[in-house]
């Protein structure tokens, strides 16, 4: 890994700075906390090199982060150091507990993501609801496997009806999914669109 301009990020990123290029994006953040109930716990997956986790954590009493490419799960780490309110986990999130593979784009450390295709793998796969916790927020970044997490998070968005923030793109497309599918999902539970910020759709109860 390399440092620029104070943070760690991986020597393969070309982008002359890959976390000031999600500083914007992550307003979501203070529009989405306008429907927050409370300030607990907070899941976010998609952590990259730890600006989002790091931004949450001034936000959250706990921010739980997670991002299963081991180079930037080095840098978040790092990033992240001496904050006691974050709890990395090198793994990704999916619908059930398991092994899978990751296709990685090392120009574009933002951008790799679980492989459609591959059967099993090196990285571990969790599900929220396997944590045990009763979160405030869930906020979910993850290169389209967006219904896939939110599907192993089924007994914790029922019981607790936290905040929901996801990514929706073109990224859904190579799992199977479509632009609003996620929505169907939560509406199940008595989940409404709030707002959007570009690509993110804040949903609440």
């Amino acid at each position: 890994m390399k440092q620029v301009e104070g943070w760690w990020i991986p020597e393969t990123d070309e982008a002359r700075h890959p976390v000031k290029r999600r500083m914007k994006k992550s307003r979501v953040i203070d529009i989405a906390l306008l429907y927050a109930r409370d300030r607990g716990t907070c899941i976010q997956a998609g952590g990259h090199l730890g600006y989002w986790p790091l931004r949450l954590a001034a936000k959250f009493e706990r921010v739980v982060t997670f991002e299963p490419e081991p180079g930037n799960f080095a840098c978040l780490a790092r990033n992240c150091a001496g904050r006691a309110n974050i709890e990395p986990r090198r793994s990704a999130l999916g619908a059930a507990p398991g092994r899978v593979a990751l296709v990685h784009t090392p120009a574009s450390t933002g951008t790799h993501h679980v492989d459609p295709a591959a059967a099993g793998g090196d990285c571990p796969l969790e599900t929220i609801d396997a944590l045990d916790l009763a979160p405030a927020a869930i906020f979910l970044d993850i290169e389209g496997l967006e219904l896939a997490a939110l599907e192993g998070a089924e007994h914790t968005i029922r019981r607790y009806r936290p905040l929901v923030v996801i990514e929706e793109n073109r990224c859904l497309e190579r799992y199977g999914h479509a632009a609003g599918d996620c929505a169907r999902f939560l509406a199940r539970y008595g989940y409404v669109e709030k707002t959007r910020y570009s690509h993110d759709i804040i949903y609440g109860c």
